[in-house]
C-alpha cells in the first residue's frame, strides 16, 4: 500500500543533513545510509513514474527506528540547502508523491528500499522545473522515557532530493561572468568564479580549472562541479593548493573548462558553459603566489 504522509519540522533540535548536490552516490550520517542522493527525472503530463531509495543501518551494533517523509528544498546562492513544510514552496511537487513503507526498523548492518511513487497530473500550470525530497528520519525515544535520561534529544535527517523537469521551457547554457583571485601570503590562494543560470531548469556544471604556462603548456589542473538552480547566479571559490616544489617561479594563466551535464535532451547544444571573463594570472615568486 503507498502511504502519503507530511513531514514533522519539530522545534526539537532536528538536524538537517546537507547532502552532497554534486551527485547521485551514497551518502553516510549518523548511522543512516542512504542512496541515490540525489534523482533528476524529466517527466510528462499523465506519467508515472517509480524511483527506489535504499536505506542501510551502518551502526555495528545500535538498531535504527526509521520513519520516511516529504519535503520541498530550496538551494541558496551560497549554496546552503534548506528543507521546507510540503506544499509551502511555489515549485512543490510534493502532492504527487506516494512512498511506502511510512515506518520500519533496521538492525545493525540492515537495509531497506523505500518506492516512491510520482503521479504527473494531466494538466500542469506550466512547464519548467519543480523539486521536491524524500527524508529519512531516526524516530525519538517515546515522551516518557526522554525524562530518565539528561541531555538533548536530536532527530538526524537525510534527504535524497528530487529535480522534477517538465518539457517545454527553455534551456540556456551558463554563464561564467567573472573569474579572480584572492591570494594572501598567510592562506592557500582561493580562485573565485560567479556563474549564472539563465534557464528553466538546473544546471550540474563540472569540469576542470588550469594553469598554464607562458608556453600555453597546461602545468596544473583540477575538477569544477556545483549546481545552479533556475534563474540562479551563484559564486564558488575553488582552493588552489599549489606545491612551489613542482610549480618553477613564473607567471600562470587561469583557464577554465565548464560544461552542464544535466540536460532534457542529450543532444541539446547547451552544453558548454559560455566563458565572459578575464582569466587572471597567477604569479609564483618562491614562496610567494600572487595576483599581477
Amino acid at each position: 500500500m503507498n502511504i502519503r504522509s507530511t513531514c514533522c519540522f519539530s522545534k526539537i533540535a532536528i538536524l538537517l543533513i546537507l547532502l552532497c548536490l554534486l551527485g547521485s552516490g551514497q551518502v553516510f550520517a549518523f548511522g543512516i545510509a542512504i542512496s541515490p542522493t540525489t534523482v533528476e527525472m524529466v517527466v510528462k503530463p499523465g506519467s508515472q513514474h517509480r524511483q527506489t531509495i535504499t536505506v542501510q543501518n551502518v551502526h555495528k551494533k545500535k538498531t535504527l527506528a526509521l520513519t520516511v517523509g516529504v519535503a520541498d528544498w530550496v538551494l541558496s546562492e551560497k549554496g546552503e540547502l534548506e528543507l521546507l513544510p510540503p506544499g509551502s514552496a511555489d515549485e512543490s511537487v510534493t502532492d504527487w508523491v506516494r512512498f511506502s513503507p511510512a515506518f520500519f526498523s533496521l538492525k545493525p548492518g540492515e537495509t531497506r528500499q523505500v518506492q516512491v511513487d510520482l503521479s504527473v497530473p494531466m494538466k500542469i500550470g506550466k512547464a519548467g522545473e519543480s523539486k521536491m525530497g524524500i527524508i529519512i528520519s531516526t524516530l525519538l525515544p517515546a515522551s516518557e522515557n526522554r525524562t530518565s535520561t539528561s541531555g538533548v534529544w536530536n532527530r538526524y535527517q537525510v534527504t535524497s532530493l528530487f529535480y522534477v523537469a517538465v518539457p517545454g521551457a527553455e534551456e540556456k547554457a551558463p554563464i561564467v561572468s567573472s573569474v579572480a583571485l584572492e591570494n594572501k601570503a598567510s592562506i592557500i590562494p582561493v580562485i573565485e568564479y560567479t556563474a549564472e543560470n539563465p534557464g528553466d531548469y538546473h544546471i550540474r556544471l563540472k569540469g576542470q580549472l588550469a594553469l598554464k604556462n607562458k608556453q600555453g603548456k597546461q602545468v596544473f589542473k583540477m575538477p569544477i562541479e556545483g549546481v545552479l538552480m533556475a534563474k540562479q547566479t551563484r559564486s564558488f571559490k575553488l582552493p588552489v593548493k599549489l606545491d612551489d616544489s613542482d610549480l618553477p617561479v613564473g607567471e600562470y594563466t587561469v583557464d577554465m573548462k565548464l560544461e552542464n551535464t544535466f540536460s532534457l535532451d542529450e543532444k541539446a547544444g547547451n552544453k558548454k558553459a559560455l566563458i565572459k571573463a578575464e582569466m587572471p594570472i597567477i604569479t609564483v615568486a618562491n614562496p610567494v603566489i600572487s595576483l599581477k
